[in-house]
């Protein structure tokens, strides 16, 4: 009967215990355990789990490489018993997740992630609780996010083609119509959220830690969350929050895919909030078409009842002309993708990582016995140093073999992309 104990002190509430088991759950044999009442012992519901279900453990999980950690938990790189790789984050059950006085229980995160389902949006493998931790089992994308990517090129001073930025950019408005269409607010977009996979063709938008459901399309959330070079006029000024806040945000990182930098640069948050509602944002160099520059504009409106839905930019003809030649693009590379050479080519170079991987796994566990055993600080170090370079070959390999094993499934999530973009023409 589900999977694993959410603790709430030393009791769980049956609607808490309802979350967790989903499908599993057992009216009956609640009322029967629990004596009717809407609480139990936190060890009992231990231990009608391990009776009536298998319990998912953190132990089916093997942590390759920590990939951030924060106030409210950490982000790991994990590899499944099936060889498998996701994301796995990890905060504390119940913890308040608090941003500028916003308050939303981890578990929300969960459970509107487990509700989504889109190409462009960062998928939810799993959710279980481990003691009082919450474990959300992330999609792997295996390119990294938008931030790296743009902080790469303005190291290297490379513009990104405005096809190139275009291609990302409608991709997030199918996922934020997505999620609008929901009446679902993001409130915390920007690059470091938008993931990128498929040699960084498919976009896909995550860290919903903060989404929340407005009540009425219209109604307003007076709080203020979110990253503040990210952040819409309204709420610098203390004003409500609504969808049109997820659209200037979204206007901010189109900017930023061209500047190669924020859109309103500043020393600190008062300077933040005075460029933000009495400045233009940054120019957007010229190599670019004046259609995107007006489109960057059009969505940086101080006045938020003037900003453009996620909709009404898709719709416009400029968009909707680049939705055309994204169709023909990468409609041509899945079927060139598609083809059985291919297909045998990818099966054999799987076969020879899983084999590598197997061999570098034996070698680890050789050095750490070693390490063990090993008396001299000196020679220690050197085998330390030994299973960390190896650890880090391990780490590649795996990567490799998780992008070459789920080229057909990104295949597969880009033809239901063009198709859901050629119902935007």
């Amino acid at each position: 009967m589900g999977a694993g104990a959410s603790v709430s002190d030393d009791n769980i509430s049956k609607e808490k215990a309802k979350e967790i088991a989903r499908e599993h759950w057992n009216e009956d044999l609640w009322n029967e355990k629990a004596a009717g009442a809407d609480s139990m012992p936190a060890t009992q519901w231990d231990q009608l789990v391990k009776e009536k279900g298998v319990k998912k453990s953190v132990k089916d999980y093997r942590r390759l490489k920590r990939l951030g950690k924060g106030a409210y938990g950490v982000v790991d790189l994990v590899r499944r018993r099936d060889g498998e790789l996701f994301v796995m984050k990890i905060v504390k059950d119940d913890t308040v997740v608090t941003k500028n006085n916003h308050v939303q229980s981890s578990f929300g995160e969960a459970k509107i992630l487990s509700e989504l389902n889109h190409p462009n949006i960062v998928g939810l493998a799993d959710y279980f609780v481990e003691g009082k931790y919450l474990l959300l089992i992330l999609e792997y994308c295996d390119s990294g996010d938008l931030k790296i990517r743009i902080t790469t090129a303005a190291k290297k001073q490379r513009q990104f083609h405005e096809t190139q930025v275009m291609d990302w950019f409608v991709q997030m408005c199918f996922a934020m119509e997505y999620l609008h269409e929901r009446k679902l607010a993001h409130r915390d977009i920007k690059p470091q959220n938008v993931f990128l996979t498929r040699r960084n063709k498919i976009v896909k938008l995550g860290d919903l830690g903060v989404t929340r459901k407005l009540d009425s399309t219209l109604e307003s959330m007076k709080t203020m969350v979110g990253t503040p070079y990210y952040m819409a006029p309204e709420l610098a000024q203390g004003k409500g929050y609504n969808l049109s806040n997820d659209v200037w945000a979204l206007g901010c990182v189109l900017a930023e895919t061209m500047l190669l930098q924020v859109p309103f640069p500043a020393r600190d948050f008062m300077s933040l909030v005075e460029k933000i509602t009495k400045d233009k944002h940054l120019p957007i160099p010229a190599v670019y078409s004046d259609n995107v520059r007006s489109l960057v504009d059009w969505m940086l409106n101080k006045k938020a009842i003037e900003r453009p839905t996620v909709a009404q930019v898709l719709e416009r003809d400029f968009v909707q002309s680049h939705i055309q030649g994204f169709i023909k693009r990468y409609s041509e590379s899945a079927e060139k993708a598609g083809g059985k050479d291919a297909k045998e080519k990818e099966r054999l170079k799987q076969e020879a990582l899983k084999q590598q991987i197997a061999a570098g796994d034996g070698e680890v566990q050789k050095l750490k016995e070693q390490i063990m055993k090993e008396a001299d600080a000196g020679k220690k170090g050197d085998l330390e140093k030994q299973l960390q370079s190896k650890r880090e070959e391990i780490i590649k390999t795996n990567q490799e073999l998780h992008s070459s094993v789920h080229i057909s499934d990104e295949d597969r999530a880009m033809s239901t992309i063009i198709e859901k973009a050629t119902k935007k023409r």
